[in-house]
């Protein structure tokens, strides 16, 4: 493999790496920037995070409903969750 092939291939790898977790970083500052927006329902929300599910809450604020519907929460991938143990791997030779 040349010199300029690896170089590629080697940001090739790191850009592929990284879109996963700025996709991440983009939806949390969205979320960080709504909440600045809607003081109050960021309060709300803070203090009692269930209220997310509440109808009621989505009553008093339409724009946390709306802004909800249009960004759905982002999923882990198939087989990742809470129970799922941690698989490190060394990454230096």
């Amino acid at each position: 493999m040349t010199k300029i092939n690896r170089i590629a291939a080697a940001l090739g790898l790191a850009l592929a790496f990284s879109m996963p977790a700025r996709a991440q970083t983009d939806a949390l500052t969205m979320d960080e920037n709504f909440l600045a927006q809607h003081q109050t329902a960021a309060q709300a929300l803070s203090a009692n995070p269930s209220l997310y599910r509440s109808p009621g809450f989505m009553v008093q604020h339409p724009d946390v409903w709306s802004y909800l519907n249009q960004n759905p929460a982002q999923t882990p991938p198939p087989g990742l969750g809470p129970a799922t143990p941690p698989s490190w791997r060394s990454v230096t030779g």
